[in-house]
């Protein structure tokens, strides 16, 4: 019994590890697509293609070497976090004008 209370507890952890790295995939992929039309934020799709190719690496090497205990991957979803916060603070600086003028051009981009 004592047994397959490990293996739970160690198929749970793997699973919140999996859900983690899978949600800063998502949230990198997420800002770039909500960027993309942006001048003023072409920064923002440079470091999350940085961020996400980083997190590919840490993964392909996490499965064939021994430190896949390794904690780069907090650095990483640090980075990420941060990311998404200095595009929050550089989108409330950014003047109307921009902001307004860039969703234009999505409106008329955008496959109905």
């Amino acid at each position: 019994m004592r047994d397959v209370i490990v293996i739970g507890f160690v198929l749970f952890g793997l699973g919140l590890f999996l859900l983690l790295i899978g949600s800063c995939f998502y949230s990198l992929r997420h800002l770039r697509r909500t960027v993309r039309g942006q001048p003023s934020f072409y920064w923002i799709v440079n470091y999350s293609n940085v961020l996400e190719g980083s997190f590919l690496g840490y993964v392909v090497s996490g499965a064939f070497l021994p430190r896949a205990y390794f904690d780069f991957w907090f650095r990483l979803a640090a980075g990420t976090a941060l990311l998404k916060i200095l595009y929050c603070q550089e989108r409330e600086s950014a003047p109307t004008e921009v902001l307004d003028r860039t969703e234009m051009e999505w409106e008329s981009v955008s496959i109905a």
